[in-house]
């Protein structure tokens, strides 16, 4: 019928949707919406500045790395030098040489010293602590060894020790002579001479072999590291040893005035 009233049906889906809490926090409050965009961006530099510093430190220790290795090069180089010298007789070359190797390994050192801090990086920081060490005992033993020279230098030309057959005219009993005299000169450093091999050996007690398992490259390091350590222990013993005789030598031997002694020979059946 055309006079029926007619009740349009009411469509509740097309209808204006509730704000929800995602829109009250974007629409209804700009303000946490700039601090949720402020908070993403300062998290994005602040990653992107850890992953800068941590390229420029993998860098930096790289570089770091090549110049300890180029130095350590070096200063092996040098220390064959000095060696070379000590067995060709020539102590002036000696003493010469072993002062350059001193200075070497104090650059060698230096470098060590920069990269000091991953000594505390589980590990890796063993190797870089025994480095030092070892470079810290070698110092000690050139010290000792440019005493020793130093000690001699005055007689280095009568003692026939200026290079290979550089004895100078004399009899054997005047070299002789001058040597107990120049042993006599060497007695008063023998304390400093103990001094720094005991340092040596302090420095390489410190290495610890068990940081170097036996294969791969790790071998390699551990063959030379127990050499140092043996090294190391033999030579204070020697030295322990042999300085209360080295001490009376000269006297016994009559540095200062003529001897007489009696030496009766026996034979036994």
């Amino acid at each position: 019928m055309d006079g029926d009233l007619k009740i349009e049906k009411i469509n509740f889906e097309n209808s204006e949707p509730s704000p929800t809490k995602k829109n009250l926090e974007n629409d209804g409050n700009p303000q946490m919406k700039f601090k949720k965009d402020f908070l993403k961006t300062r998290n994005a530099k602040i990653l992107a500045g850890v992953v800068v510093f941590l390229l420029l430190f993998v860098v930096l220790v790289g570089f770091k790395t090549i110049k300890i290795f180029a130095d350590a090069q070096k200063t092996y180089k040098q220390a064959k030098i000095a060696v070379s010298a000590i067995k060709k007789q020539n102590i002036i070359v000696a003493k010469s040489e072993l002062e350059k190797t001193n200075k070497e390994i104090a650059i060698l050192k230096g470098d060590l010293d920069s990269i000091g801090f991953l000594g505390y990086v589980p590990i890796f920081g063993w190797y870089i602590s025994d480095g030092q060490h070892l470079v810290n005992a070698s110092s000690h033993g050139i010290n000792a060894a440019i005493i020793a020279t130093d000690s001699l230098i005055p007689y280095a030309d009568v003692l026939g020790l200026k290079g290979e057959k550089s004895f100078v005219a004399g009899s054997a009993q005047d070299r002789i002579r001058l040597a107990v005299k120049t042993l006599d000169k060497v007695v008063p450093r023998i304390d400093e001479i103990e001094k720094e091999i005991k340092l040596a050996k302090a420095e390489v007690d410190q290495v610890k072999a068990w940081h170097y398992p036996n294969f791969w490259l790790f071998k390699k390091a551990r063959v030379p590291i127990d050499q140092i350590k043996t090294i190391a222990t033999e030579g204070v013993y020697a030295v322990e040893q042999g300085k209360p005789l080295i001490k009376v030598l000269p006297e016994l031997l009559g540095a200062s005035e003529g001897k007489k002694y009696l030496i009766i020979f026996q034979n036994y059946k």
